[in-house]
């Protein structure tokens, strides 16, 4: 027994719908893939540019260094600025940045300790 032609149209007609559906959400998801991988690929310049001795440092490493310039003073001001910025870009503050920084390098042997303790 054959359907009617016009439920096999039907039936095609939603068969190419799904199929369509799923080529868009392929293509989203890797436009979102693209963006992402863009962002990181900015942010991790941004990061060796500003702190050269990350680019010889492994993952943990440089997990250990950025958990440490997190916990100096000031450290949470410059994010909250950071994050109160219009537009919603996130730029730290010039001051924030001149604080926190010279404060980790006066700390003694902090560049050395930041593979070895994690802190």
């Amino acid at each position: 027994m054959d359907k009617p032609q016009k439920e096999q149209k039907i039936e095609k007609k939603i068969g190419q719908l799904q199929n369509q559906q799923k080529t868009l959400l392929n293509r989203k998801r890797s436009e979102e893939r693209r963006a992402r991988t863009h962002r990181l690929i900015g942010r991790c310049a941004i990061l060796e540019a500003i702190f050269p001795a990350v680019v010889d440092m492994e993952g943990e490493e440089v997990k250990a260094f950025l958990i440490a310039l997190s916990r100096l003073p000031g450290s949470m001001e410059a994010m909250e600025t950071a994050w109160k910025n219009e537009g919603g870009e996130v730029t730290p503050s010039p001051r924030a940045y001149l604080y926190t920084v010279p404060v980790l390098c006066a700390l003694p042997g902090a560049v050395a300790s930041f593979g070895r303790d994690g802190d």
